[in-house]
């Protein structure tokens, strides 16, 4: 959503993200939207938003702040920055964003989309533990048993497969933007070497993570990119493999052992 963001601090202490909707644009939907669903949502790896205010021309949505800013800016901005996100650090984010979508899609009595995932709308919190934000686009589906406070949320009746594996492939673009420091508009199956039993093009990956002992991991990871973004959805993983997938690469497992983690 268009807007400008402001840091405040609130009486409790907390460092808050104030964003300010800009006033020129028609965004009343993706505002609804946006209080709706991610403020009826709690998760370790989703942004808190924590209030907002609505009166007169006036559109404010208030987070709880994330110091590290987006994944964005950390890949992007400047080398000296990027060198910072060694491997383990890259695929620590890749795991926490593949729990959250996990659970989103299939967190019990309600289904999400999020449908707008990407680097800029993944943040990050002093820790570097990943915050997914930008629920503007995002569905709810409901279920039988939903409870009755959630009746205000934009539902459908159901959500097909397609859907959910929107958020396989955006997943997987995220990936490879960890893997190679490429952005997104340049990121496409065909254009890299996913395919090969071997770093036959290493320009591929980002120079910083070649050579330190994580070669194989990361040509595990980039097949798993190739198959969340695979051209037909059918042919996608489903989140939870997904999820799976990336945490035994990484050897990070949730000490419950159970991967729908809420």
């Amino acid at each position: 959503m268009l807007g400008k963001v402001y840091k405040g601090l609130v009486p409790n202490g907390w460092n808050v993200a104030i964003k300010r909707l800009d006033a020129s644009e028609n965004l009343e939907e993706e505002f609804v939207s946006e209080i709706t669903i991610l403020g009826s949502l709690r998760h370790q790896n989703l942004v808190p938003l924590i209030g907002f205010c609505a009166a007169r021309d006036e559109q404010l949505l208030v987070y709880k702040y994330m110091p590290n800013g987006n994944l964005h800016e950390w890949l992007h901005t400047t080398d000296d920055k990027a060198k910072l996100l060694d491997f383990p650090l890259r695929v620590k984010i890749a795991v926490g964003v593949a729990k959250a979508l996990t659970w989103l899609h299939d967190g019990g009595n309600f289904h999400v989309v999020h449908s707008n995932l990407s680097t800029q709308s993944i943040l990050l919190d002093e820790n570097f533990d990943p915050k997914i934000s930008n629920f503007w686009e995002a569905t709810i589906a409901k279920q039988n048993d939903m409870n009755s406070s959630m009746s205000l949320l934009p539902i459908v009746e159901y959500l097909d497969f397609t859907s959910y594996k929107k958020d396989v492939y955006r997943f997987g673009v995220v990936l490879l933007e960890l893997l190679t420091r490429k952005e997104s508009y340049q990121l496409s199956c065909s254009s890299l070497n996913l395919s090969s039993s071997s770093f036959a093009s290493p320009l591929d990956v980002d120079k910083v993570l070649l050579g330190q002992g994580f070669d194989a991991k990361i040509l595990q990871l980039l097949e798993l990119a190739s198959n969340c973004m695979k051209f037909i959805p059918n042919q996608r993983p489903t989140m939870l493999q997904v999820y799976l997938t990336v945490a035994a690469i990484s050897r990070i497992h949730d000490q419950t052992g159970d991967p729908e983690i809420q």
